[in-house]
């Protein structure tokens, strides 16, 4: 049968092995980004805060994204562009004004926020994930919505 020594080296080998596996999971990919309050895009002089965001709908219809949820007293937009089927990937924007504290009553900030989603090979199957993306990627991105939200600030 198995003598001390064999289930000695069994041991192990089977604890080397494990210990191998482990040490070789990827690691989860570093954020660059530091944690702080984002940079507006831009200011909007306006008084009326329907009428921005009725122009923020605009600007994202016209640049191909279809609207997904629209909260006028927290005054968020979010909208989704999905790629052509039978792709699950799409782009996502979070737009959302604040009152300047410049001009509380006269104006607002703008702010935009931007994520990837693509399909990814996961446990349960293929899953759609928000994915990390060069800069460069995300500006071709927004090169329609971007210009057309600036065009709306001072």
């Amino acid at each position: 049968m198995w003598t001390r020594a064999g289930l000695l080296i069994v041991l192990c080998t089977v604890t080397s092995i494990v210990a191998v596996v482990r040490g070789q999971q990827p690691a989860k990919q570093i954020n660059p980004a530091l944690l702080e309050h984002p940079q507006p895009l831009t200011s909007i002089r306006s008084e009326d805060a329907a009428r921005v965001m009725m122009q923020l709908r605009d600007a994202a219809m016209t640049s191909g994204f279809a609207i997904t949820r629209t909260d006028n007293s927290r005054l968020t937009l979010e909208a989704r562009r999905a790629e052509p089927a039978p792709s699950r990937d799409y782009d996502r924007v979070l737009m959302w004004l604040e009152r300047s504290l410049s001009e509380p009553t006269a104006s607002f900030d703008l702010y935009l926020a931007y994520g990837r989603y693509e399909a990814i090979l996961a446990r349960n199957g293929v899953e759609v994930f928000r994915v990390v993306v060069p800069t460069a990627f995300e500006d071709d991105r927004l090169r329609v919505l971007r210009p057309k939200l600036l065009a709306l600030g001072n």
